[in-house]
């Protein structure tokens, strides 16, 4: 199946693109999700070849890295989707595992392994459950779906649910006990989230672990 590519938007879209990460940044509302401190959800979802992953097991072996992704309509998304990938390696090095969430269905998201070249698995959040756990999830507003789908995105289908909700982009580390030792989030969803910076904090829990 062919993956939408929206590289170049509409100005329509673009602008009903703008108008949505002001609306999410005045009210706040990346406020309202998870941050360090607070207990990580011990979510258990599918990835892209149907295999279940559980949070519970990756954190029995090592700190875990959870990062959520719009999909791969949405170009910033693969941008992220391949850093993260050119990180894994060294989060791996630390006892790490990785692991990305989305709320595209399945066939989306085989689709985006394979264009953005990942290797970790790529889990399909369906109807938004666990991002709405993490505090991520939003509804998109009824301008911003109108403009979407003048230019062919489909979220209703991609998503195979009807509510248009999507994560804010997001990055998570949580270290072996399950408490959030990193949290990023950002309403701009055209921007792509650097991965690198949780590194750090894979050291001084590794060092904590020492």
């Amino acid at each position: 199946m062919r993956a939408v590519d929206r590289t170049l938007p509409s100005d329509e879209a673009a602008a009903a693109e703008s108008r949505s990460i002001a609306s999410l940044i005045a009210c706040g509302r990346a406020r309202l999700a998870l941050r360090g401190g607070d207990r990580l959800p011990l979510f258990v979802l599918t990835d892209s070849d149907g295999i279940q992953h559980s949070a519970r097991d990756a954190l029995s072996k090592g700190p875990l890295v959870v990062e959520f992704l719009l999909g791969a309509w949405n170009s910033s998304a693969c941008l992220a989707a391949s850093a993260l990938e050119s990180t894994r390696i060294a989060i791996e090095a630390y006892g790490g595992s990785v692991m990305a969430i989305s709320p595209q269905g399945a066939a989306h998201a085989r689709s985006m392994k394979r264009r953005c070249k990942t290797n970790f698995p790529l889990l399909s959040d369906a109807g938004g459950a666990i991002s709405a756990q993490f505090g991520l999830r939003w509804r998109v507003p009824a301008d911003l779906k109108e403009a979407y789908g003048r230019v062919g995105i489909d979220l209703g289908q991609i998503n195979s649910d009807e509510s248009w909700s999507l994560p804010l982009p997001a990055l998570y580390v949580a270290g072996a006990d399950g408490v959030i030792a990193y949290a990023q989030i950002d309403p701009d969803f055209r921007r792509a989230i650097d991965p690198s910076v949780l590194l750090n904090t894979l050291d001084r829990l590794c060092q904590t672990r020492g």
